[in-house]
């Protein structure tokens, strides 16, 4: 696990949470001038969340690159046996992938900080789990 892009997570789940907290404070308090303000913290928190959503759609593009490599390494191999084995493996591989890619394209603001986004498949997260990362204080700090 490269801890720079354990760091970046953690900066961007902390950054994350703590503009949802704000976002939640302003949108419980009955002031005449909370509707701009409301409307500023909801535009900070899809930047937050939208730059949360890219690092992640950034991991699956080179976990997708490291399975194809994994697929076409097994395909090529004079000790494969089964060819048509490896295709079903990879292709039920990215069908996962793209699973989790739709969920991570309709999660909604409010549940982003609860749902684990490092969690894409038992079979996947097993395959590459020196690539998949959580957050350090993942449930620790919403």
């Amino acid at each position: 696990m490269n801890d720079t892009n354990q760091q970046y997570l953690d900066f961007l789940y902390e950054q994350l949470v703590y503009q949802y907290k704000r976002y939640v404070y302003y949108k419980n308090i009955d002031l005449p001038f909370n509707s701009t303000r409301l409307n500023d913290e909801i535009k900070i928190l899809e930047n937050c969340a939208e730059m949360y959503k890219n690092f992640y759609k950034k991991r699956i593009e080179v976990i997708r690159k490291k399975l194809t490599k994994t697929h076409n390494k097994n395909i090529k191999s004079y000790l494969t046996l089964d060819v048509e084995y490896y295709n079903k493996q990879y292709s039920l591989r990215m069908e996962e992938i793209d699973n989790y890619l739709n969920k991570l394209s309709n999660i909604d603001i409010d549940s982003i900080t609860t749902v684990d986004l490092g969690n894409i498949s038992p079979v996947i997260n097993y395959n590459v789990s020196e690539l998949i990362l959580t957050p350090s204080l993942f449930n620790l700090i919403n």
